[in-house]
């Protein structure tokens, strides 16, 4: 099975299979300057004479509270429909971590189609936003809503300090490019999208994306940051304006971020979503770039299971020192035995240590190394508002 790298005259027929894998046949256009794009790697299978099955990873940056860790976003996986079933994109995917990993990219991010697939992979879910259904016109008016203003794509760089701050009490975020934040100014499904900057005294402390929906009445706010609770406070009060033109809009929220603390109703309506699966492509690089508290000190011995990358199979004796973290390949007995998906976990901070306990996701010999693996790795909320 020969892998190769793709090249411009692909994109006619990756197209092809595009339309197949994700518009149910509809016509799907790829612009040649994102298919070249140098962010982008491109790889493919052949059967018959023609291209059978692509693979794509995108290069990112996440953001780890002060920390940024690379990481390579996993799309366009397609495969021709008369193709399927021959394990190309098992072929991709794995000679994709391979990839990434020859890459530096410790981390990898990706959208599924289908959780358990990528699950089989060793990606799994790290953290959730909920969407929460809120009238507008039971948001409460509020004085520092008149310190709201609305901004254009000249002001990018002010959202962008703002996200930062934001994305640094978390786990998971993009670093966002100039090009991805002025994107972020175009119209939305043909309509234009409204954008809420909250400033106090000069300094800006939150912002919130509204978009009308294709429905009368109603809308999505599908980015909402609030450094402060008087930021809560004017960009909940600049929505309650709103409610002249839209009746209910819907919050996509992070993990951390509670409405409920401002706004409590039976008319509320809050679905739980899983945002992003992660997975950890080097296990000893990940672990090593990790900076830990440097009151932490002392080891412990991990067993880590992993089918598709075999660099990380095995047992590791993890030292901590000075805020720094050593990985070394190991004979010991392991105190904590998991997966590469509970680890993946463990390391983005959602599910919790515990969580991934009660469901029976690691298995421990030594207390002491579990309580020294939660010591390094916390759990953390995650905040992530891109896709890719």
């Amino acid at each position: 099975m020969n892998i190769r790298t793709l090249t411009a005259e692909d994109l006619e027929r990756a197209s092809f299979l595009a339309s197949h894998a994700f518009r149910r046949g509809g016509e799907t256009i790829i612009p040649m300057e994102r298919w070249m794009s140098p962010d982008r790697t491109r790889i493919g299978i052949d059967h018959d004479g023609e291209l059978a099955a692509c693979f794509s990873i995108q290069d990112f940056t996440l953001i780890f509270g002060e920390e940024l860790y690379p990481c390579g976003g996993i799309c366009g996986v397609m495969t021709d429909p008369g193709a399927r079933g021959r394990g190309y994109a098992d072929a991709l995917i794995r000679r994709g971590l391979e990839i990434m990993r020859e890459k530096g990219q410790y981390l990898s991010n990706l959208w599924p189609f289908n959780f358990s697939f990528y699950q089989g992979y060793g990606w799994d879910w790290t953290g959730w936003y909920h969407d929460v259904k809120v009238p507008l016109s039971m948001l409460k008016s509020d004085s520092e809503a008149k310190k709201v203003r609305l901004v254009r794509e000249d002001s990018w760089d002010v959202l962008a300090d703002v996200y930062r701050q934001r994305a640094s009490r978390s786990h998971g975020a993009v670093r966002r490019t100039e090009a991805q934040w002025r994107a972020k100014f175009g119209k939305s499904d043909g309509r234009e999208r409204l954008i809420f900057l909250y400033q106090f005294e000069g300094n800006a402390e939150g912002y919130a994306f509204l978009r009308y929906d294709s429905e009368p009445h109603k809308g999505t706010i599908n980015e909402f940051a609030a450094l402060t609770p008087r930021a809560w406070k004017g960009l909940l009060g600049a929505l309650h304006n709103m409610s002249m033109t839209i009746d209910d809009a819907t919050f996509q929220l992070g993990m951390q971020d509670d409405i409920w603390a401002h706004l409590v109703h039976w008319s509320l309506e809050s679905k739980r979503k899983p945002d992003a699966m992660g997975r950890i492509v080097d296990f000893q690089a990940a672990l090593q770039a990790r900076k830990v508290d440097t009151t932490i000190s002392g080891t412990c011995t991990v067993e880590v299971e992993d089918k598709h990358a075999s660099w990380n199979y095995g047992k590791w004796k993890i030292e901590a020192s000075n805020g720094a973290l050593s990985v070394k390949k190991s004979t010991g007995t392991a105190g904590v035995s998991l997966d590469i998906r509970s680890i993946s976990q463990a390391y983005w901070g959602s599910p919790s240590w515990g969580e991934l306990e009660s469901t029976g996701r690691v298995v421990v010999r030594n207390p002491a190394d579990l309580e020294f693996l939660k010591s390094i790795l916390p759990a953390k909320g995650v905040w992530l508002q891109d896709d890719f």
